[in-house]
C-alpha cells in the first residue's frame, strides 16, 4: 500500500532538506525513484520464491 501524497511530499521534503540534497522540482524525480525502487525489490523478492 503506498503512502498518500500528503504525507509522503512533506516527509521526503524534510530528508532532502536535512541531508543537503535537491528539492522542490526535483522531488518528482525523486518519487519516482522511490517507486521503481519499491517495484525493483518487489519483483526480486519474487523472483527468489519461485
Amino acid at each position: 500500500m503506498e503512502p498518500p501524497p500528503a504525507i509522503l511530499k512533506p516527509s521526503l521534503s524534510a530528508v532532502s532538506i536535512g541531508t543537503g540534497g535537491p528539492f522542490g522540482v526535483e522531488e518528482p524525480i525523486i518519487l519516482m525513484a522511490l517507486r521503481l525502487l519499491r517495484a525493483f525489490l518487489y519483483w526480486r523478492s519474487c523472483a527468489r520464491r519461485s
